[in-house]
């Protein structure tokens, strides 16, 4: 598999627009920036301006402006503008930095009704009809649309004043849960499982187009039997359980308890159980990638959730194997190339 090397630096753009999408500029000139994604949770973005220019007047307005980064002139992230920080010193440039939330992080701001439930509804329809219900309110509509939802699971699910950002984050956290995501349109997406399979396409190695790299194996909370903890209904508290012989057999009885106390259905705890049992039966390996700048594959190749093929060879290393895309960070230098750190791992 060649490794092939690009030549151009890409060129980027931050255009900023109002919650009606209307376009209100673009920053003339801007300073470190960097952009993120995780998979099934929110991204960030922060750069920085010069404190005088005309764009700190006219471009900033916190949860009022959106932001738009451009490569090479397609969308490459986008969200909301959160929070602005400057120090000022005399006879200093001074900067001010703006960070920006991923369009799905708005959510976290959002509480479902004082009551609800639902019996038997796909997992995906019943986040979807939590943020149909809150875009509904007054003022409420923050322009999510949704992707075409493909049948995956069937759950009973009760909200109190849930949080609606957490119930997505939650439904991820079971076994069978979802994958979630927002796009840079605000299309909420809901599947089985985020990204492609790119092994065959793009390789990571080391001392190709890797220059550092940190391996990290944990098995600090070793768990093979979980016991799930519910509601209770002021006498009886219902708990769960789940445990995988096997791991049980191998490295002798770990336990640990998880707490669900929003939760009254036993098939959800064990699902709860079941899925940090999943996580934390063997050991779970964290590969962190700091890629050469200037090398394949681009940022525009890969996205999160995709696999990729890593290899290196070092010592009690030798890995060549198929990795996902747990999250990235890109980097802009001083001259446009971009410094991209991935975290790999293996579900």
């Amino acid at each position: 598999m060649p490794i092939q090397e690009y030549k151009m630096i890409p060129i980027y753009q931050i255009l900023v627009k109002n919650k009606s999408g209307v376009s209100i500029g673009e920053f003339s000139s801007f300073f470190n920036l960097k952009y993120s994604d995780v998979h099934n949770y929110y991204g960030v973005a922060t750069f920085s301006i010069p404190i005088d220019s005309p764009d700190a007047e006219t471009l900033i307005s916190l949860r009022q402006y959106d932001v738009y980064i451009i490569r090479d002139g397609v969308v490459r992230w986008a969200g909301e503008q959160v929070n602005t920080d400057v120090t000022i010193e005399a006879n200093s440039p001074n900067l001010v930095t703006i960070t920006c939330y991923s369009f799905i992080e708005q959510l976290n701001g959002r509480l479902t009704l004082p009551y609800v439930r639902y019996d038997a509804t796909d997992q995906a329809e019943i986040l979807k009809a939590l943020v149909v219900e809150s875009q509904a309110r007054t003022n409420g509509n923050f322009g999510y649309t949704f992707a075409p939802i493909i049948a995956t699971k069937q759950r009973d699910r009760e909200y109190k004043l849930s949080n609606i950002f957490e119930a997505h984050v939650n439904m991820t956290n079971v076994i069978n849960g979802l994958d979630i995501w927002c796009d840079t349109n605000r299309q909420i997406h809901y599947a089985s499982a985020r990204g492609e399979d790119k092994s065959d396409s793009y390789m990571l190695e080391l001392g190709v187009n890797i220059h550092k790299l940190t391996v990290n194996d944990n098995f600090s909370s070793p768990a093979n039997t979980v016991f799930a903890v519910g509601s209770s209904d002021g006498q009886d508290q219902i708990i769960e359980s789940y445990v995988n012989a096997a791991a049980r057999s191998t490295y002798l009885l770990r336990e640990q308890t998880l707490s669900a106390i929003d939760v009254s259905e036993s098939d959800t705890l064990i699902d709860k159980a079941q899925d940090l049992v999943n996580r934390n039966k063997q050991l779970v390996r964290t590969i962190s990638v700091d890629q050469l700048p200037n090398t394949s594959p681009t940022i525009a190749d890969v996205d999160v959730g995709d696999y990729i093929r890593f290899k290196m060879q070092k010592g009690r290393y030798d890995i060549d194997l198929s990795y996902r895309i747990f999250g990235y960070e890109c980097s802009i230098g001083a001259v446009g190339e971009e410094y991209v750190h991935y975290v790999l791992g293996i579900l």
